[in-house]
């Protein structure tokens, strides 16, 4: 392609993005979520507009791409679950079931120890990992054959635009790769910024390598405010010059360019984030006048601006479900612990070992969290159900049924793929690599720490399992399998919820990923560690101020707005960050 002549150059890569999103149509239609996903992966719709400055088409790929392959398997699970047909809405129950299969034959320690008995299982594994993409091609079939279309390839931007309030823009932003000449390219960050009227606009950030080091920075900082407070003899740069720096120049690198694109009169901003800016606190930026960008935008999150266009269903259920005060060292089944080889501790120790570190204080505070919910609910006229120590189960969780809202306030983790042997393993890590026996999965790596995990933990670190359907520990695959579908909040009231392994062009795979797989329609999320005791008093104020109007991103929006310039008003900048920072809520539906 010669871009010396580019309308030559544009025409070609039409044609080039038609013929990629044909293919795409028959991928998502036939086959699984790991083989749609690898092939989304050698897509590069990007490249081309984004090297010629094409407005229009980047904005035309980002609504069709982005996210798409979430989008399609979130797709199949509604128009089969709303199918009338018993034998479909059987299979996507098969489906759900299969996941569950799948993931406890992934934790669970086997019997069988033996050379043998390790091969069983790794086939064992295999032929459920089989089923289940057996099954979501068959559910993709289904929805094809009932003549279904996929949504996202057949958005325009004109439907997007119109869904964008006046006074709003939307910014989708993109990972891309950017053509240098020469057979060269290199990874950077853009923005395709729409309003309701007028064409959109492409802004260029800059190279994607000097931007993600910018963003882990800051977010390694803000988890070292946090270490700060809980570890004071663990040194950190807490101090408000530095973390103001750090803040002013995020702005001047990814605000102040796409402001300069805004209309006049802007006072939403609707961000659709990828790559490593999924795990920026936006709200907390500093502007050239020293406020908060939350004191002069309404922020609003969503995973692609195809969200805009969703058409939300109403809970099955009219109530509330809120769990805490776990009782993380006490196992909710009473059936025995099982005693396994000795040899687990090292089949077991790179899967694992993290968890076995991970320690699951108390946390007194949700309990008060839990009782300024009730009061909230009811004063509302909202029934709800609580649950609190060992009640406080995977069992109740996996029991929601679309409930009005679902409340978790506990711990969550994140661990990362590559891990070392525990002290005293009997074998080394190359060896325990060398089997492949580590989660390399992000969406078995995240979640959250219900009643018995740190009962698990230990166990583990003997040589015991606990049974796998109730460990304590509710990964994010596993949140996938729930049914929420019209559910109107989910609040994940835990330390690091937000986080996980962001892939460009599909969001972030984690927790966030599950539960929008799960259909809830708004998810509150935290991109760091949080407070026990200040948590709840926001939880508080943030439920009084979303059920007064059911507007949940509204609430959120103005009560981080208040606490963040109150705390550094009466503490610091530190303690505003650190406090009020970490809270961010996607939505899917109209503004």
């Amino acid at each position: 392609i010669d871009l010396a002549r580019p309308e030559a150059a544009l025409a070609l890569t039409r044609r080039a993005t038609q013929a990629e999103e044909a293919t795409l149509a028959n991928v998502l239609s036939f086959t699984s979520e790991k083989q749609r996903l690898a092939f989304q992966a050698t897509l590069n719709p990007y490249i081309l507009p984004a090297t010629l400055d094409d407005a229009p088409d980047l904005a035309r790929a980002a609504l069709r791409f982005k996210g798409v392959v979430l989008d399609s398997l979130v797709e199949d699970l509604r128009v089969a679950g709303a199918s009338g047909d018993p034998a479909t809405r059987a299979r996507v129950d098969e489906l759900r079931a299969a996941k569950r299969r799948l993931m406890q034959l992934t934790m669970e320690v086997p019997d069988d120890l033996s050379p043998e008995g390790r091969e069983r299982r790794k086939q064992e594994r295999q032929k459920a990992q089989a089923k289940v993409e057996r099954l979501e091609g068959e559910l993709a079939r289904v929805v094809a054959g009932l003549g279904r279309a996929r949504r996202a390839l057949a958005v325009t931007t004109d439907q997007v635009q119109a869904a964008i309030p006046e006074g709003a823009v939307l910014v989708e932003f993109l990972r891309h790769r950017f053509y240098l000449g020469k057979n060269r390219f290199e990874e950077r960050y853009g923005a395709v910024v729409l309003a309701r009227q007028g064409l959109p606009r492409w802004v260029v950030l800059g190279k994607a390598e000097d931007i993600d080091a910018q963003v882990r920075a800051f977010c390694e900082g803000a988890e070292g405010l946090t270490r700060a407070v809980v570890r004071p003899d663990v040194p950190t740069d807490s101090s408000d010059e530095a973390l103001s720096r750090q803040l002013r120049a995020l702005h001047d690198t990814l605000w102040a360019p796409l402001a300069k694109s805004f209309p006049a009169g802007t006072r939403m901003v609707l961000l659709s984030p990828d790559g490593e800016l999924s795990f920026l606190s936006w709200a907390t930026l500093l502007t050239p006048e020293d406020r908060f960008l939350a004191e002069d935008f309404d922020l609003r999150y969503l995973s692609s601006g195809r969200d805009l266009l969703e058409q939300v269903g109403k809970p099955a259920s009219p109530q509330a479900m809120a769990l805490g005060s776990v009782a993380f060292d006490l196992l909710p089944s009473a059936r025995a612990l099982a005693v396994v080889s000795p040899a687990s501790r090292s089949m077991r120790a790179l899967d694992q070992q993290d968890l076995w570190a991970l320690k699951f204080d108390p946390l007194p505070e949700t309990g008060v969290e839990l009782d300024d919910l009730e009061r909230t609910c009811r004063a509302k006229g909202i029934p709800i159900e609580t649950v609190r120590g060992q009640d406080a189960s995977e069992s109740w969780v996996r029991s929601a049924r679309s409930p009005r809202i679902l409340h978790l306030a506990t711990h969550g983790f994140f661990l990362p793929t590559i891990q070392i042997a525990p002290p005293g393993a009997e074998a080394s890590t190359t060896d325990l690599e060398a089997r492949g026996v580590r989660l390399v999965n992000p969406m078995q790596r995240s979640g959250v720490a219900l009643a018995g995990a740190q009962r698990t933990a230990e166990a583990w670190k003997r040589g015991e399992t606990p049974p796998s359907t109730d460990d304590g520990f509710l990964t994010a695959e596993e949140v996938g399998t729930l049914d929420l579908s019209g559910t109107w909040l989910v609040c994940l009231s835990a330390c690091e919820t937000g986080r996980g392994e962001a892939r460009s062009g599909e969001g972030v795979l984690g927790l966030r990923r599950g539960f929008v797989q799960a259909g809830a329609r708004n998810l509150l999320m935290t991109l760091w560690a949080v407070a026990d005791r200040e948590t709840a008093d926001f939880m508080r104020d943030f439920y009084e101020a979303a059920l007064e109007d059911g507007n949940a991103p509204v609430a959120l929006a103005s009560t981080q707005k208040r606490w963040l310039t109150r705390l550094r008003q009466e503490k610091s900048l530190a303690e505003a960050v650190r406090l009020a920072g970490p809270f961010l809520l996607n939505f899917q539906g109209r503004p």
